[in-house]
C-alpha cells in the first residue's frame, strides 16, 4: 500500500473498518425508514445517502443510557435556582443558587462536548 509504518497501517485499517461499520449502520437505517414492509434491500441510493451523512457528520450517533441526565439536570437546576432566589437571605438559598449554576454549567458543557464529537 502507501508508505505506512506498521502502526500507521494498523490505525488506517481500524479507521476504514469503523467507516465501513458506520456506513452500513446508516445505510440500513435509511433503508428501514424508506421500506414499506417489502423485502429489505440496501440500494446504491441508500449507500450514497449514507456516505454523505457519515462524511458530513450528520449521522445519528447511538446515545448511551446516561445521556439523558444532563438534559433533565439543566431545567431541574434552573427551577431549583429560581426557587432558591426567593430564599437568598437564608444560608441555604445562596448555596442552592450557586449549586444550580454549577450544575447548569457542567450539564451544558457536557452536552456541548457530546454533540461536537
Amino acid at each position: 500500500m502507501a508508505n505506512f509504518s506498521p502502526q500507521g497501517q494498523a490505525e488506517f485499517d481500524a479507521k476504514v473498518d469503523k467507516f465501513k461499520q458506520d456506513l452500513l449502520r446508516e445505510a440500513d437505517r435509511i433503508e428501514a425508514a424508506s421500506n414499506t414492509g417489502g423485502q429489505q434491500e440496501i440500494t446504491p441510493q441508500h449507500v450514497t445517502q449514507a456516505e454523505f451523512l457519515v462524511r458530513q457528520g450528520l449521522m445519528r450517533v447511538p446515545k448511551s443510557g446516561l445521556d439523558f441526565i444532563p438534559v433533565i439536570a439543566t431545567p431541574a437546576a434552573g427551577i431549583l435556582g429560581g426557587w432558591a432566589t426567593n430564599n437568598l437571605k437564608s444560608g441555604w438559598g445562596v448555596l442552592a443558587v450557586i449549586a444550580a449554576i454549577v450544575v447548569i454549567f457542567i450539564s451544558e458543557v457536557y452536552k456541548h462536548n457530546k454533540d461536537s464529537r
